[in-house]
């Protein structure tokens, strides 16, 4: 069986070197990693998946695209690594 890695989020800023830190990361093969999947493009970049910005009308709804408890698809269920760039 394959060890499940706890999930984390990385909270970056534009142009702060966050591309080479998720290069790396990509290396390792049992991480599956999110790159900015609020940006309102993420959606085109990779087929096949949500556009998670358009899920999120509310705190609440934010929340339900996060939490595994969700019924539908989320984050932190389908992935270990997501990054986050200059989300308010």
């Amino acid at each position: 069986m394959t060890p499940r890695f706890s999930p984390f989020v990385l909270f970056v800023q534009a142009r702060s070197g966050s591309s080479n830190l998720l290069r790396a990361l990509q290396l390792h093969p049992q991480l599956r990693i999110a790159e900015e999947p609020f940006h309102e493009k993420y959606h085109k970049w990779n087929p096949g998946e949500p556009g998670y910005i358009e899920l999120i009308k509310d705190i609440a709804t934010r929340l339900h695209v996060l939490l595994p408890s969700s019924p539908t698809r989320t984050l932190l269920c389908e992935y270990e690594v997501f990054e986050l760039v200059g989300l308010r």
